[in-house]
This record gives structure tokens, C-alpha cells and sequence, in this order.
């Protein structure tokens, strides 16, 4: 059984990392002036993420106060969205920081055309994630 001390702190990580990677969005949306429409796709799906990581923090703390079978088996399932999202804003990060920095604008552009496939997919990923999340607390909210 998974910890649910653990699993607010890994929920608490999920929440920063986050919180960061929209920071990191939110800039390259003010430093191009004609962003492309996927990077405020990204970033509206990024905070809707965002919201449901901190109903999901909410939920953590009140297991703790529950010691059921459905207590494990919820902690279980949130666990397992936890080790899905990681590698999700992990490389999203990356690739966020890769069109950031001192070069050119245009080269940046470039970077972003590059990688906007993957950023499609990861940004699926994470609606897929934000979305079994949904049905977790739908289930479990006590």
C-alpha cells in the first residue's frame, strides 16, 4: 500500500512542477508576440492540470485521516497517476526550456515547430492523466 504521506508529497512535487512549467509557458507567450495557438492550448490544459493536482492534494490529506480497503485502493490508483504524470512534465519542461533563452527568436520558433508533435502528444498525455485523475476523485472523494 502506498503511503498517503508519500503521496502528498509526491502530489505537492506534481503541483510545483506545474506551477513552473505554466511560469515557463507564460513567458515564452509574452516573449512571442504571435505564439503559436498550441502553446495556449498547452498552457490552458497545464492549469486545468494544475486544478485538479491540488483536488487531488485535497483528497490525499483526507486519507489519511481513513485507514479502509477503499483508503488502499484509492492510494494505489493515485499512485499510479503520479508515476504517469512525472515523466509527462518532465520532458515537457525540457522541451519548454529548449525554446527559451538567449537565441534568436526565429531560432526559437524553430526549435518550438520541432517539437510541437511531441508537445501535442505529451499535452494528451496529460489530458489522459487530468482526466482518469477526474474519475479517481469521483470515486474516492470522501
Amino acid at each position: 500500500m502506498a503511503d498517503p504521506l508519500s503521496n502528498i508529497s509526491s502530489v505537492t512535487g506534481l503541483i510545483d512542477v506545474a506551477a513552473r512549467t505554466s511560469s515557463q509557458v507564460m513567458r515564452i507567450i509574452a516573449e512571442w508576440k504571435d505564439a503559436p495557438k498550441q502553446i495556449c492550448f498547452l498552457s490552458d490544459e497545464i492549469n486545468m492540470s494544475q486544478q485538479i493536482a491540488q483536488q487531488l492534494k485535497t483528497l490525499c490529506e483526507s486519507l489519511r485521516a481513513h485507514d479502509t480497503n477503499q483508503t488502499a485502493e484509492c492510494e494505489i490508483a493515485i499512485n499510479h497517476q503520479l508515476k504517469r504524470a512525472k515523466p509527462v512534465w518532465a520532458e515537457l519542461g525540457e522541451i519548454l526550456q529548449s525554446v527559451r533563452g538567449p537565441v534568436g527568436s526565429k531560432l526559437r520558433k524553430g526549435t518550438w515547430m520541432r517539437k510541437a508533435s511531441r508537445v501535442v502528444s505529451l499535452q494528451g498525455k496529460l489530458r489522459d492523466i487530468r482526466f482518469s485523475t477526474i474519475e479517481i476523485l469521483g470515486i474516492y472523494n470522501m
